[in-house]
C-alpha cells in the first residue's frame, strides 16, 4: 500500500515536470499569435501592392492596415498575460510543497515504529497464511477439528502466538480481492472459533454459506455457534437449521449425536429418542466385516441410551450440593488471619480412602467471612469420574493456611456425613505441631498442594452490583492475557451470574486455555486478569456490562479483581476487553 502511494506520487511529479524539462525546440509549437502575425504581414504586403497599383486610396489603405494591426495587438495582449517559464516553475514548486509537507508530517509523526511493525508483520503473516492455506487439504478445512489439529500444520507454528498481527492478516486476505476465497474464509473461521470470538466466526461462516449454501462445515459451525450463544437452549430457529442440515447430510452422525444430547438436556425427550433411533439405523447399515465388532458395541451402547432416556434415567450433569456449616468460624481470632489466607474444604470417602473433592476460598481482611460452603460434582478431583452421590461413606475436613508462607493456622477434625445426608458442620481449632492427620487426609491435602502452582486463585468482588436486577442470561467472564495485550490466552465463563454470591473465589487452570497445544500459562510471565459481568451470554463486551480493571496475576499471590466499572460502548471482538 505504501509502495503504491509513492509510485502514484512519483508519476504525478513526472507528469508535472516533464513539459518543463523538454528542450526549447521541443517546446516550440504553432500558436494563435503566430498565425495572426503571419496573417498581418501577408495583409500588409497585399495592401501595399494594391496601394501601389492604384487599387486603394491612401485613406482606404490606412483604415484596413489599422484593423489588421488591432487584431494582432489583441492577440499579443492576451498572450502577454501567460506566465513565463520561470514563473510557471515557481507555481509548480509551491504547489508541490503542500503534499511534500503532508508526506513528511505523516512519516515524522503518524507512521510510528509500532505502525511500521504492524504493517511489516501483517505482510509477513499474509505470506505465511497463504503458503499454509495452499497445502491444507479441503477435507481438513471441512472437518470439525480445531485449528491446531489440522494437518499439515504451518511451517512456522509461532504464527499462533502472533495473533495480534495474524488476525489482521487473515481479515485482509478475506476482505480484499480474495473475499470469495472459501478456503481462506474457513481458515479464518476456525481460528476465530478456537479463540472464542464466536460472533466473528459466525459472520465468516455466514459469508461461506452465501457463496456455497450447502457447505458442510459452514452449516455445522453456524449451528454449533448459535447453540453456544443460546447457552445450549434449542430455539425454533436452531431446530429449523438442524432439520435443514440433516436433509442435506442425512448420514452425518457426529452432529446428530450432539443434537440428540442437546435435545435431552432441553427436556425434549421424544425428539432425543427419535435422533438416537436414527443413529442406530445409520450405524447398523455399516456392513464392513472388519468393523462389525465395533459396530455391535456401538449399537449396544445406543440401545442402552435409548432405554435410559425413555425411562428419564440418563446420567446428566445434575448437581447436588453438600452444604458444610462454618458458623463456628466466627469465634476464631481474626488477628491470626491478618494476612490473606486460603480456606480449603476437603471431602474424602472413608470406605476406600478416596480423595473425592475440594474447594478453595480466598479470605482477606476486607471480605465477609463465609458461614457455609457447598461442595458438588464440579469440585471433584480430575481423576474422580463418578458423581459424589455414588460414594456412601463421605467425610469432610478443612484448614486455613497463610497464603504467603503456606503455614496451616486453623484446622478441623474429620466430620462424617450420615448416609444419604447432604449437610454437615466442621469446628475450627488452632493448629498445633502435635496435631496429626490420618493417611487419607494427608494424601488429600498433598494432592491439593501439588496443584497450587498450576492454578490461579482469583477473588471476584462486586460491591455495588444488585444481582437481583441482572437478566437470567447474565454471565461472569474472566480473561487472562499478556500484560499490555488485548488478546486473551485463557478464559472462564460462569453462567447464571444472577445466582452467584460475591465475593466469589474462582480457579483458572490450563484447562481454560483458549487454544490447545499452546504453552502452559504457568510458564509465562507478566500475565494480567480482567473480569466482566456480561448482561448476556456473549463473551464480547457490550454497553452496560460491568467490568474490572486488569490486575497482574500469579499463582503465589492474592489475586483480587473488583467489578465496578460500567462499559459505555460495545466492542466487536473479545480481544478488546
Amino acid at each position: 500500500m505504501i509502495f503504491a502511494s509513492f509510485l502514484l506520487f512519483a508519476l504525478t511529479i513526472l507528469a508535472i515536470f516533464y513539459p518543463l524539462t523538454r528542450s526549447k525546440s521541443a517546446q516550440q509549437e504553432v500558436t494563435l499569435q503566430d498565425i495572426y502575425q503571419k496573417n498581418y504581414l501577408a495583409t500588409e504586403k497585399r495592401l501595399s501592392a494594391e496601394l501601389a497599383n492604384g487599387q486603394l486610396t491612401q485613406a482606404e489603405y490606412d483604415i484596413q492596415n489599422a484593423e489588421a494591426a488591432r487584431d494582432l495587438l489583441k492577440i499579443s495582449q492576451k498572450n502577454g498575460k501567460n506566465l513565463s517559464q520561470p514563473a510557471r516553475l515557481l507555481v509548480v514548486l509551491i504547489t508541490l510543497l503542500f503534499p511534500l509537507l503532508a508526506i513528511g508530517g505523516f512519516w515524522a509523526y503518524s507512521y510510528t515504529p509500532e505502525t511500521r511493525t504492524f504493517d511489516t508483520e501483517r505482510a509477513r503473516l499474509i505470506n505465511e497464511f497463504t503458503e499454509w492455506r495452499e497445502v491444507i487439504p479441503t477435507s481438513e478445512l471441512d472437518s470439525l477439528n480445531g485449528i491446531l489439529a489440522i494437518e499439515p500444520q504451518p511451517r512456522d507454528p509461532e504464527i499462533f502466538n502472533q495473533l495480534k498481527y495474524g488476525f489482521p492478516a487473515l481479515f485482509f486476505m478475506s476482505a480484499k480481492d480474495t473475499h470469495d476465497n472459501i478456503p481462506t474464509l474457513k481458515l479464518l473461521g476456525k481460528l476465530l472459533y478456537d479463540v472464542k470470538w464466536l460472533s466473528a466466526s459466525h459472520e465468516v461462516y455466514t459469508r461461506v454459506l452465501s457463496l456455497s449454501p450447502t457447505d458442510f462445515i459452514a452449516n455445522a459451525m453456524i449451528i454449533d455457534i448459535e447453540m453456544q450463544s443460546s447457552n445450549n437452549k434449542i430455539t425454533p430457529t436452531i431446530q429449523a437449521k438442524m432439520d435443514r442440515f440433516f436433509a442435506l447430510y442425512p448420514a452425518e452422525t457426529s452432529m446428530r449425536v450432539m443434537y440428540a444430547q442437546a435435545l435431552y438436556d432441553n427436556q425434549m425427550i421424544e425428539k432425543s429418542v427419535e435422533q438416537w433411533r436414527i443413529l442406530r439405523e445409520l450405524f447398523a447399515q455399516n456392513r464392513d466385516p472388519s468393523r462389525q465388532e465395533q459396530v455391535q458395541q456401538t449399537l449396544q451402547a445406543i440401545d442402552m441410551i435409548i432405554t435410559s432416556v425413555t425411562q428419564q434415567a440418563m446420567e446428566t450433569t445434575q448437581v447436588r450440593n453438600y452444604v458444610i456449616n462454618l458458623q463456628t468460624f466466627a469465634d476464631l481470632d481474626w488477628d491470626k488471619l491478618s494476612t490473606p489466607s486460603i480456606l480449603t474444604l476437603y471431602m474424602i470417602d472413608q470406605e476406600d480412602n478416596t480423595s473425592v473433592a475440594y474447594k478453595e476460598i480466598l479470605i482477606t481482611p476486607d471480605t465477609q467471612l463465609p458461614t457455609e460452603l457447598a461442595l458438588n460434582d464440579f469440585n471433584r478431583f480430575d481423576d474422580v469420574k463418578n458423581p459424589i452421590r455414588s460414594f456412601e461413606h463421605l467425610a469432610v475436613f478443612a484448614e486455613i493456611t497463610n497464603i504467603v508462607n503456606g503455614e496451616s493456622v486453623y484446622v478441623t477434625d474429620l466430620s462424617q456425613l450420615a448416609k444419604g445426608a447432604y449437610e454437615s458442620a466442621v469446628m475450627f481449632e488452632v493448629n498445633s505441631k502435635n496435631r496429626k492427620r490420618s493417611e487419607p487426609m494427608q494424601k488429600t491435602v498433598d494432592l491439593v498442594n501439588a496443584q497450587k502452582d498450576q492454578r490461579f486463585l482469583i477473588q471476584v468482588n462486586a460491591p455495588n452490583v444488585d444481582l437481583s436486577t441482572l437478566p437470567e442470561e447474565a454471565t461472569l467472564n474472566l480473561f487472562i492475557s499478556p500484560a499490555g495485550s488485548r488478546m486473551p490466552l485463557a478464559a472462564k465463563k460462569i453462567p447464571s451470574a444472577k445466582n452467584l454470591t460475591f465475593p466469589l473465589t474462582i480457579a483458572v487452570t490450563d484447562a481454560n486455555k483458549l487454544m490447545e497445544g499452546t504453552p502452559s500459562l504457568f510458564t509465562m510471565e507478566n500475565l494480567e486478569i480482567g473480569g466482566r459481568l456480561s448482561m448476556g451470554s456473549d463473551v464480547v463486551g457490550k454497553a452496560g456490562d460491568i467490568e474490572s480493571t486488569k490486575q497482574m496475576i500469579s499463582p503465589s499471590k492474592v489475586n483480587i479483581i473488583t467489578l465496578d466499572q460500567i462499559r459505555e460502548e460495545s466492542k466487536a471482538s473479545p480481544m478488546v476487553q
